[in-house]
């Protein structure tokens, strides 16, 4: 019974820190971790098998399009990524700077500049940033506002 117990201990510890691993954090390590045969048995067949199916999982189930989906983040959320808190720039150049700096927030692979255009967006002229993931496709945007020195002097 020890046996049995220490097996199945070592099995919810493994799947909950690949969970872990891949972003799905929210609710699978805690399903995993709270009901452990029926857990882990979902866990398997819903994440493991398709990608193993799959031989590198390049085509992702319907349950882990569903698990990494991005929720949109309150007004807490940091700067960037909502309309209105862009990131203060000094100049157009340095968009294409960070931009190149920013990783997938899914999977971690170096994001690629997709689309760099002007908008105005409630009544500010925003920088709007469209970056494209080679890896796993996700396409996060990001806001960002130039001010230009002389602007920001005055104001000081």
């Amino acid at each position: 019974m020890h046996l049995l117990f220490g097996a199945s201990l070592i099995v919810q510890i493994a799947l909950a820190a690949h969970a872990y691993r891949h972003g799905r954090t929210s609710p699978w390590v805690w399903i995993i971790l709270f009901f452990p045969l029926v857990g882990s048995m979902l866990y398997v067949f819903l994440f493991l098998l398709p990608a193993i199916r799959w031989s590198g999982g390049e085509e992702a189930s319907i349950a882990e399009d569903i698990t990494l989906r991005r929720v949109p983040r309150g007004p807490f959320a940091p700067a960037g990524e909502r309309p209105d808190s862009p990131i203060p720039v000094e100049s157009a150049a340095e968009i294409e700077v960070h931009a190149g700096r920013e990783d997938c927030p899914d999977c971690e692979t170096p994001l690629k500049l997709d689309e760099h255009r002007a908008d105005t967006i409630a009544g500010r002229h925003l920088r709007v940033v469209v970056m494209r993931c080679p890896r796993c496709g996700a396409l996060p945007v990001r806001y960002f506002e130039i001010h230009q020195r002389g602007r920001i002097a005055s104001l000081q």
